[in-house]
């Protein structure tokens, strides 16, 4: 897929609750990352149990030949 014209490999998972970034990602993007508001998650779960905590939020726009896709999307220190 590409985000900002750059391309990147991710996993779509349309069933998920809630989308994640790496903070790394976000910033090779240069993406712009906003902070977190009152009543916000603070911390999600992986899979395995291992707490994810929310650094900010960002918007991205997913193009996956040619069809473009906007998500807010949670940044976590890493995926």
């Amino acid at each position: 897929m590409l985000i900002n014209q750059t391309e990147v490999l991710g996993l779509i998972d349309s069933g998920a609750s809630k989308s994640l970034i790496a903070e790394e990602m976000v910033y090779e993007l240069g993406l712009e990352t906003k902070p977190l508001m009152h009543g916000d998650l603070t911390v999600m779960f992986s899979a395995d149990g291992n707490p994810l905590p929310i650094m900010g939020k960002t918007r991205i726009t997913f193009d996956i030949v040619g069809l473009k896709i906007a998500c807010d999307v949670n940044v976590v220190k890493q995926i």
